[in-house]
């Protein structure tokens, strides 16, 4: 049976939150053993989640860098196949994979266009936050495979 850990910031109203229940929700639980990572255990979605998925929460906050340790202390207990991370668990996850073994794939789905946000929103509040964000980004592209949303997304990656 593959082991599956999907690490996510919480399971608040959001799109990526939304997609993610729905794998969990419809995912073949006989074929895959199923560990949802989520930093803080709140959110409407969270009733979605079948019983056979266990729960772990990380750090009880959405600050995904406030989860670093606790995800890595799991992920070397679990040991698992596959680690699926979305939004600001992005980053954290792929921090993980540079101290885990190489066998893990590490795939990261991006909520947005990375380089708009960056230039548009980013930019604009602060030019250290730009710059940590940006380097936070390089770390993630490091990852096995990342899912885009769009070509557009995808083209912008590249």
């Amino acid at each position: 049976m593959i082991k599956i850990v999907f690490v996510i910031t919480s399971l608040s109203a959001g799109g990526a939150e939304k997609v993610f229940s729905l794998i969990l929700k419809n995912i073949d639980k006989t074929k895959f053993n199923i560990i949802l990572a989520i930093g803080k255990k709140e959110g409407p979605f969270l009733s979605n989640i079948p019983d056979k998925v266990k729960i772990k929460e990380l750090a009880g906050s959405k600050k995904s860098s406030k989860s670093f340790f606790k995800l890595l202390k799991l992920l070397q207990i679990e040991k698992p196949d596959i680690v699926f991370s979305t939004l600001g668990m992005n980053t954290t996850s792929a921090l993980c994979s540079l101290f885990l073994s190489k066998n893990i794939r590490f795939i990261s789905r991006f909520g947005n266009t990375i380089g708009v946000d960056l230039e548009q929103r980013v930019k604009k509040d602060s030019y250290i936050k730009y710059l940590v964000q940006k380097y936070s980004n390089l770390l993630v592209l490091k990852t096995t495979e990342i899912v885009t949303q769009s070509q557009y997304m995808k083209n912008d990656l590249i």
